[in-house]
């Protein structure tokens, strides 16, 4: 089998079996010479995949995402192409609720009473539910809300929070489409303090948030409108800019290899092995507040997909 993987996928050549011929890519589209010959796919989200790539990889029956989300994927398309797929749901879960408390500490220090804050947690799947049990340690009460999954939370329970935090995918249709989910009306009516945005750019409203954060609000935001072309002035306004890294650690990345290989092989639990180790490392806010400085210090698409793609991984807290 001949698979075609992004380069930024780690530790795939230790668990892929020999029969497995891996050719590897520089992120984004692959290039059409390799895309003819792949018989298998295996991408983050910075590849979408739609017809015209499909059709540019006749010999594709498998396409696997070592990603959580799958909004980059046009999957009516892939079925269409009588293309397997498979995403790595859940991977990232532990890694995003780790990114949350950290930048709960880093809003902790700039908005007053935050600790005794109820917050609301916007999509309650595998990483609202991880976000929100950090939240819970810190002693912050939490409001789920998620009504795809028929959870009683209101969205005018929302806005009642004092904070809020987003775990939803990117849609535009459908009776629950999050394109600006969150626009000026919404932050008019809110009594939100503190918001963290680490779901999808488009969620919230840009130019609304940007007015937000001028009135006093507190934002913390790793997902943006236009990536990596990110928007220079709300980077500087955010409390904590960091360029789509919530989901990166570690544990989590290695997940991400290692349930894609065990769907590749179709045999989900070949491997038990345990993730790399790594020694200590700075607490995770320290290493978000890294990472804010370099983006706002050259907020640019180039720093963006460098600061992105090249930072050493962070370790989970306990």
């Amino acid at each position: 089998m001949i698979l075609l993987a992004d380069r930024h996928i780690p530790w795939l050549e230790e668990q892929l079996p020999p029969e497995v011929h891996l050719t590897r890519f520089d992120g984004g589209r692959p290039p059409d010479e390799l895309l003819a010959t792949a018989e298998a796919l295996l991408i983050r989200t910075v590849t979408k995949v739609d017809a015209s790539l499909l059709r540019a990889a006749p010999k594709l029956h498998w396409l696997g995402s070592a990603t959580a989300g799958f909004d980059h994927i046009d999957t009516q398309a892939v079925t269409d192409a009588g293309v397997q797929l498979y995403v790595a749901a859940g991977c990232n879960a532990s890694a995003v609720g780790d990114y949350v408390r950290g930048a709960w500490h880093v809003a902790r220090g700039a908005t007053p009473n935050a600790q005794r804050a109820t917050c609301a947690v916007v999509g309650f799947g595998h990483t609202g539910k991880a976000a929100a049990a950090q939240l819970e340690r810190l002693g912050v009460k939490v409001v789920a809300y998620d009504p795809p999954l028929g959870l009683p939370a209101t969205w005018e329970d929302v806005l009642a929070c004092e904070a809020v935090t987003f775990h939803v995918p990117l849609t535009d249709s459908g009776p629950y489409a999050t394109r600006h989910l969150v626009r000026e009306a919404d932050f008019k009516r809110s009594r939100w303090h503190i918001l963290i945005q680490a779901s999808r750019g488009g969620v919230v409203d840009e130019t609304a948030l940007k007015a937000w954060i001028r009135t006093g609000g507190t934002a913390i935001v790793d997902v943006w409108e236009n990536e990596p072309a990110i928007d220079p002035e709300l980077c500087a306004l955010a409390a904590l800019a960091t360029p789509h890294i919530a989901g990166y650690s570690v544990q989590a990345k290695y997940r991400a290899t290692r349930m894609c290989v065990d769907a590749l092989r179709r045999t989900p639990d070949a491997e038990r092995r345990t993730s790399p180790g790594a020694n200590r490392q700075p607490p995770t806010a320290a290493v978000l507040r890294d990472l804010s400085d370099a983006l706002k210090a050259s907020p640019t698409a180039e720093t963006f997909n460098s600061l992105r793609n090249e930072s050493p991984l962070r370790v989970e807290a306990e």
